[in-house]
């Protein structure tokens, strides 16, 4: 009985930690706010660690046959199958893969998971496959009082984007030495880090590949029921060291933010925003993950 319950711990553990070993990163504390961001964007490598696979690219077709009946096609890509690839970041993954990540991470670290389904924080008990669903069934909270990894929100991207200077006033030579868009970019994504970073230390806030945002339908429809200075104070978390959110968000709107390798320059700033279901999959959008301090 002793040897199968140290088996069964052994288990335990390795299950957790097989695809999380020796994942390192930087996080940077963001000046006069309350969570701190990775210096860049998460990087294949970090994501094939966390997660054990790479993300696949799936197209689904749902056409009429013959006999009238609905079908599906399914088609699935590698789009980065290359080892070439390991410190570029990650594509192909859906604001749905980036919050299963972000609880995985987090639970592998030891931190408290933010991101619940129908109030269970384990992601092996949500019923999701990442990079084969369409969406993650059932309601979806965002607690950002919780310790654990997240996506930022938009207020808390731009604020972090700017660097604590509107870098946007820079002219566009100086500019390109920041942003890999459509004028430098030969129409691909490149490794993280790259460019220079901003005034925080952060590589990569606009261009490269765009960033999953979640913006809090909670929030965004109280904000709409006032206006003026009130709706910014509610929207707004990220400025002054104000709390971040508040617990038992809804989180189901996706925006990826700061524009990418095939944006052209004048379009990668803080107006330009994409918004796309969260199931989107895309070889211009990846993310990067912040984390509450308290």
């Amino acid at each position: 009985m002793k040897k199968l319950f140290i088996c069964f711990v052994c288990m335990m553990c390795f299950s957790l930690n097989l695809f999380a070993q020796n994942v390192t990163f930087k996080m940077v504390k963001i000046p006069n706010a309350n969570f701190e961001m990775l210096e860049h964007e998460v990087t294949l490598s970090m994501y094939e660690q966390v997660m054990g696979e790479r993300p696949v690219l799936t197209e689904r077709t749902v056409y009429t046959n013959e006999n009238g009946e609905k079908e599906e096609t399914v088609k699935k890509e590698y789009v980065q199958d290359e080892d070439e690839f390991y410190e570029y970041p990650v594509i192909a993954v859906s604001a749905y893969d980036a919050i299963y990540f972000c609880n995985k991470l987090s639970i592998l670290n030891g931190l408290e998971p933010v991101y619940s389904v129908n109030g269970e924080s384990d992601f092996r008990k949500w019923d999701y496959t990442p990079h084969e669903s369409f969406g993650i069934k059932g309601s979806i909270k965002q607690d950002s009082t919780k310790n654990g990894y997240r996506l930022p929100n938009i207020e808390e991207w731009s604020y972090a984007a700017k660097g604590g200077e509107n870098q946007m006033n820079l002219n566009s030579e100086d500019l390109c030495d920041f942003i890999w868009c459509k004028e430098n970019s030969f129409n691909t994504h490149h490794p993280v880090g790259g460019k220079k970073a901003n005034a925080y230390g952060l590589y990569d806030m606009f261009g490269n590949v765009e960033e999953w945002c979640f913006e809090s339908t909670t929030l965004k429809k109280a904000a709409g029921k006032v206006a003026g200075k009130a709706a910014l104070k509610l929207l707004t978390t990220a400025l002054g060291g104000n709390s971040v959110g508040t617990a038992s968000e809804g989180v189901d709107i996706g925006r990826p933010m700061g524009g990418a390798y095939t944006t052209k320059l004048e379009y990668c700033n803080l107006e330009t925003k994409s918004m796309w279901n969260c199931s989107m999959q895309s070889e211009v959008i990846g993310f990067r993950f912040v984390r509450t301090i308290k």
